[in-house]
């Protein structure tokens, strides 16, 4: 049961991302950004770059804290481009806090994986990467029938929902696939019981 929380979070995760990834260049049409498709996905770029550092400096102090707090700032943003999608300013500052989360996102999930499973953690990896490429599939056609029914517009509404769900998950799951530290601490502290002779 230790990790099926973190996989669920993780296929989350990836239908929300690839839901509206797939297909940010309509996206981005939409906020009359059609000539700046490819400086606003390199700014995206470099934030996730800046994400991929932040989750090396901060996983190993407080792994619950940044799933957490990445699957909130993944739903905040979903939230803002639901809301504000049209404006084109604030969809290039938004950009950047999604790319900032997706640079964090696969490094917790693995973290998360390998620390539920423990001694298994060869095989947790394996299953957190085939639920992340499920994820992704199932994202880009969650967001194909998203588009032909209602339009670019519920994209970011779609995958706001799925980060919600995912954050929920999270954030119920203190104990299991992502402990705080104090949970960490008064695991490892607790002695086991002597075999009886």
């Amino acid at each position: 049961m230790l990790g099926l929380a973190n996989d669920r979070a993780s296929l989350l995760f990836e239908v929300g991302h690839m839901n509206l990834y797939t297909y940010v260049a309509p996206y981005l049409h939409r906020a009359a950004l059609a000539d700046w498709v490819g400086p606003v996905l390199l700014a995206f770029g470099v934030a996730a770059m800046a994400g991929l550092f932040a989750a090396g400096a901060f996983i190993d102090k407080n792994l619950r804290a940044v799933v957490v707090g990445t699957l909130a700032l993944f739903t905040l943003c979903m939230a803002l481009f639901a809301l504000l999608g049209t404006y084109p300013w604030p969809v290039i500052v938004v950009m950047f806090g999604w790319g900032f989360a997706l640079g964090l996102a696969p490094t917790m999930f693995q973290a998360a994986s390998a620390k539920a499973a423990g001694q298994a953690a060869d095989v947790a990896q394996a299953m957190i990467v085939t639920v992340l490429n499920a994820g992704m599939s199932l994202g880009s056609f969650t967001g194909g029938v998203a588009l032909n029914l209602e339009g670019v517009k519920s994209l970011p509404w779609v995958s706001l929902v799925v980060f919600a769900a995912a954050l929920v998950i999270a954030a119920a799951a203190r104990r299991h696939a992502s402990p705080a530290p104090s949970a960490r601490a008064s695991a490892q502290s607790t002695p086991e019981p002597e075999l009886q002779q």
